[in-house]
């Protein structure tokens, strides 16, 4: 699945910061993003399976490998 910036919560300046949600979603992560974006460049992606766009999607370590690599590509993180 490629990354897509509407998937993503991004906040702050700073170092980057990626937070990953559970199987509570987003939501509940939201609040911690906010509060440390006031020190961090916070960026806070809906993983694969979540939207109901998403469809069924056949969870695997590769896929989260594969999602993970294209944010960091698209928003230029390496590190």
């Amino acid at each position: 699945m490629k990354f897509d910036l509407k998937r993503v919560f991004i906040a702050g300046k700073g170092k980057p910061l990626l937070i990953y949600m559970e199987w509570g979603g987003l939501a509940p992560v939201l609040d911690l993003a906010k509060d440390l974006s006031d020190k961090y460049w916070v960026i806070a992606p809906i993983m694969p399976g979540f939207l109901p766009e998403d469809g069924i999607i056949h969870y695997n370590d590769a896929l989260y490998l594969h999602f993970v690599e294209n944010i960091s590509d698209t928003l230029r993180i390496d590190q």
